[in-house]
């Protein structure tokens, strides 16, 4: 029995010396190369010979249990077989294989740009890394459900609104391109996607054109059958979506009016409307490009139009974006009462179409820096609303130096109810876009959408502003006021000889790099005498003479602070140097008295006003009545010094003349006697009061609708407490 018992153990003891199959290469144990591979026992035995031995135990009879070990050469062999397996290749390549090579191995080193291939990564910041990573190309996503149609009616609900919004997404390739074709002109939606979404309300406004495109597809036979009944099917899908608004939209446009919920259907993408400019009262024209329903804080709807119009910054010239609104209204309203309606529903289309063209040329032409003059009304626009101003004045238009003198100025649009509670400001981007232009060859629809007003400066009335196109005018040419002033032929001869050479073309070349050249070129004149004998008109004559702008600047508009002074006169010389004006700066007694130890400030002030003034390059006049308290570093910069004294009588009359020249011309002096005009050079007047009295009497002969007369000089005389003398010899004080 226990022969018997220990048979069993034996045989597992035989098994034991078998080999089994190796481990699979992907086994961690065999990862490593310093490893031995290893033998694990098996259950049952693969070799041939092992077979044979177990087979021929089981016929002996269980009497003889003799058991033999298999030989050496059998146990060598299976060791070769599973150490040949182990470094066979392996089969699995989807599986990676992590192993150092055999210095035996026979493997060839990567050369570069060795595969005719193309490879498509993309770079990923990693931020643990702190560098771009590779990361392999995203797969193409597959082809949606909602892909396989044609086109989408997407419908999304606005948040926290009780409306929503309708798009139409394309899907078909051929319905897209042809899309393309019909909305080309509509810049602001994105034509280039692959699967383009559009406005339900959009493709409303064009569905005369899709049905155009439609019959002439169907003549041509150029495109292919699925795309044009896509088409087919997308026109007839806008058309049963939209025909309850149709058949209320109709009627209404058949007899000009309007509903506010229909405004959408009233204004087409690219077509003009027109509004009313709030400052100059002018027609103005914009260019529509969307609009959608909005509310103010206080929950006032209202329809906001999304719009263009051409405009000049000062350095480009191109389109400006701005949003206007239209208040929620109850009922059918007349179209042409509407703040911003389509042109073509104005009762004049076309003669109003071409007053904006001629405007629009007009605007063209005052781009820039130019001398005109303005008569009507002026206008600004600050945070509470408008400030308006009469000006009939010499002016200068220069949008760059507005927006450099206000940089914070922007255009804006004001809009308020009847009841005053919708009062939005609707600002404009301040930066023109889109500059490129060919200007010299602008179409007609575009001249349309210029402005009405022009940025610049009133010479007289010293206000920053926006001036109406339609009431800028050019300067005629004339030295009527020149050759009229009285001053001594001398005097004249050599202020005139003076600022002409100055504005010579030649004048930087003469003297350049000569012993004479100075820190500032320019031409520096001081003019001083009592009030009113003409120190001021010398430089409005030289300036209508030389048909240059007269910058005038007072004492008064000048800071007392040195510290303010200094940028103050930085803008004023500036801005004088940009428009190569005459510089007058009047009554400068205070900023060029004589320096003393005691009045720090006052000194601080001439030297600044001293230090401005050397690096100058315009011509300067400065005008006083003290100029025997001026300072003598002031005196000895002045080129030329020109003394003015009490008007006599042959100039009083000269002066008078001349005004009654300007006021009713050659013809109109036949109303005056010499003898009248005698009497009246009597008076002890100087010129600024027989200036302001003429000017009285001119407005009254307007405001009788008859010519300029001694019955009118005679009234003016008589509300200013005056009288003219009995006679020419009877000398009279201004005041009897």
């Amino acid at each position: 029995m226990s022969s018997l018992s220990k048979a069993p153990n034996n045989n597992k003891a035989v098994r034991a010396n078998m080999v089994s199959p190796a481990t699979p290469p992907s086994s961690p144990t065999m990862r490593s190369s310093n490893s031995k591979p290893a033998v694990t026992p098996s259950k049952r035995s693969d070799t041939p010979r092992a077979r044979t031995t177990s087979s021929s135990h089981r016929d002996r009879p269980q009497t003889s249990p003799t058991i033999q070990a298999p030989p050496h050469q059998e146990i060598a062999q299976a060791i070769k077989d599973a150490v040949k397996y182990i470094m066979s290749e392996p089969k699995d390549t989807g599986k990676a294989i992590t192993s150092q090579a055999s210095p035996d191995t026979d493997s060839k080193p990567a050369v570069r740009g060795s595969k005719l291939e193309v490879k498509d990564i993309q770079e990923v910041w990693d931020s643990v890394a702190y560098a771009y990573k590779v990361v392999e190309s995203p797969a193409i996503a597959e082809v949606k459900e909602l892909d396989t149609y044609a086109f989408v009616i997407r419908t999304r609900a606005v948040k926290s609104e009780t409306r929503s919004i309708v798009y139409v997404d394309i899907k078909l390739p051929g319905l897209r391109d042809i899309l393309r074709v019909v909305l080309e002109d509509i810049k602001w939606v994105s034509l280039a996607d692959d699967k383009p979404s559009f406005e339900h309300n959009l493709l409303f406004h064009y569905l005369p054109e899709l049905e155009e495109y439609r019959a002439s597809a169907t003549r041509d036979g150029a495109h292919d059958l699925t795309s044009l009944k896509a088409l087919d099917l997308l026109i007839c899908t806008i058309k049963d979506r939209s025909k309850a608004s149709s058949e209320r939209l109709d009627p209404l446009l058949r007899e000009g009016k309007i509903t506010y919920d229909l405004l959408w259907a009233l204004f087409k993408a690219n077509s003009h409307i027109i509004t009313t400019c709030p400052g100059s009262g002018q027609v103005r024209c914009l260019q529509y490009n969307t609009g959608d329903e909005k509310k103010t804080e206080q929950g006032v709807e209202y329809f906001e139009l999304q719009c263009q119009y051409l405009d000049f910054d000062g350095k480009v010239f191109g389109t400006v974006t701005e949003r206007l609104p239209v208040e929620r209204f109850h009922g059918a309203r007349p179209i042409t009462a509407l703040d911003i309606y389509p042109l073509y529903f104005h009762p004049t289309p076309n003669k109003i179409m071409q007053s904006l063209i001629e405007r629009g040329r007009k605007f063209m032409s005052l781009m820039g820096s130019h001398h005109r003059t303005y008569d009507g009304v002026a206008f600004r626009r600050v945070k509470d609303g408008l400030v308006r101003k009469s000006v009939q004045s010499k002016i200068m238009i220069d949008t760059d130096q507005f927006r450099k003198t206000i940089p914070s100025y922007a255009r804006i649009i004001i809009k308020k109810t009847e009841e005053g509670f919708f009062s939005d400001f609707i600002t404009t981007q301040q930066r023109v876009m889109n500059g490129e232009m060919d200007l010299a060859n602008l179409p007609e629809d575009k001249l349309v959408l210029c402005p009405p007003a022009v940025l610049g400066f009133s010479l007289n009335d010293k206000f920053w502003g926006e001036y109406a196109v339609d009431h800028i005018q050019g300067i005629e040419p004339s030295s009527a006021l020149f050759d009229h002033l009285s001053i001594p032929l001398s005097m004249k001869n050599t202020i005139r000889s003076l600022t002409r050479g100055h504005l010579s073309p030649l004048k930087h070349g003469k003297w350049s790099g000569s012993s004479m050249s100075v820190v500032g070129s320019g031409t520096r004149i001081l003019l001083h005498g009592p009030p009113g004998v003409g120190k001021t008109l010398t430089a409005e004559a030289l300036s209508e003479y030389h048909r240059r702008p007269l910058y005038s600047v007072s004492a008064g508009e000048l800071s007392s602070d040195a510290g303010e002074l200094d940028p103050q006169l930085t803008n004023i010389f500036r801005v004088a140097s940009a428009w190569n004006a005459i510089l007058l700066i009047d009554e400068a007694d205070v900023f060029l008295q004589r320096r003393a130890e005691l009045t720090l400030e006052r000194n601080r002030l001439v030297a600044v006003f001293l230090r401005k003034l050397e690096h100058f390059d315009g011509i300067l006049i400065l005008t006083t009545n003290l100029v025997d308290h001026f300072d003598s570093a002031i005196l000895d910069r002045m080129q030329l010094r020109m003394q003015y004294h009490s008007l006599g009588k042959a100039a009083k009359k000269e002066v008078l003349t001349g005004f009654l020249t300007s006021l009713c011309g050659e013809d109109g002096l036949s109303n005056f006697g010499a003898d009248y005009l005698d009497r009246f050079a009597c008076m002890n007047v100087n010129g600024r009061q027989i200036k302001n009295i003429l000017s009285i009497a001119h407005t009254l002969s307007r405001e009788d609708e008859e010519e300029l007369s001694c019955l009118h000089i005679d009234h003016a005389l008589e509300a200013t407490g005056l009288r003219l003398p009995q006679s020419a010899d009877e000398p009279l004080d201004l005041y009897d």
